[in-house]
């Protein structure tokens, strides 16, 4: 019989705690896996009605554009977090590999590491 594997919680990078505090943490992550390394355009104004508020909700839009209204901004990489979230989700190192665009020595490093920040 195999016994699961758990993780401790994987804790948020401080770059990204505000807009986990308006979006929620399962939101950001979904939205940095989608957008990593991308440039895109925050609205200022008309932001319930905007490409970013259908896409990924009200809240986060709202956070965003508090802060980037009006501006083109580039999603982080996040990949540290990326792969120990993925870790604790079970994702296998090769999935991990695929979606974070790491190799498996990268993956193994935070593994072996303790998942570090």
């Amino acid at each position: 019989m195999t016994v699961p594997v758990t993780h401790p919680p994987v804790p948020v990078p401080g770059t990204l705690a505000w807009l986990v505090d308006e979006a929620g943490e399962d939101t950001v992550f979904t939205f940095i896996e989608s957008l990593a390394g991308q440039r895109i355009w925050v609205p200022a104004q008309h932001i319930a009605d905007s490409q970013l508020a259908r896409l990924w909700g009200h809240p986060l839009a709202q956070a965003l554009a508090a802060r980037h209204g009006g501006c083109y901004i580039e999603i982080p990489l996040c990949r540290p977090w990326r792969v120990r979230k993925l870790l604790a989700q079970g994702c296998s190192h090769n999935e991990i590999c695929a979606r974070v665009g790491v190799s498996r020595r990268y993956v193994a490093k935070h593994l072996l590491r303790g998942m570090p920040a």
